[in-house]
């Protein structure tokens, strides 16, 4: 089984299959979707190059009794798409030890976080 597909649908259950970019990208979200089931660490919006949503977060959730840690990117879908956003994961989901995770993020995510524009 894909491990994105099964942790999109841990974060995003009431979407289909609709998988692209090798695993990494679920289609089909509704506008305004968040991830569920998981601790948001960090949340930052941005423009697209069209002026429409892209979201970057960094989470935490339990999969298969580890704590992992996710980065992924919710954006606007071309208006042909037939849906509104799409989410792509950014990074390999990584198992962290809880008492690690805060500075995984701040060392880790944070100084990627600054280079996004």
């Amino acid at each position: 089984m894909n491990t994105y597909f099964e942790i999109f649908k841990i974060l995003f259950p009431q979407v289909g299959t609709f998988l692209g970019r090798g695993g990494k990208e679920l289609n089909g979200l509704n506008k305004n979707t968040e991830p569920t089931h998981c601790r948001v660490h960090v949340k930052t919006s941005r423009l697209g190059y069209r002026g429409d949503r892209r979201d970057h977060y960094a989470l935490s959730l339990d999969f298969n009794g580890s704590l992992i840690f996710v980065e992924l990117r919710i954006c606007k879908a071309m208006s042909s798409a037939g849906y509104e956003e799409f989410v792509v994961m950014h990074c390999e989901p990584e198992a962290i030890h809880p008492d690690q995770l805060q500075e995984y993020i701040e060392k880790s995510y944070a100084n990627r976080l600054a280079k996004i524009g």
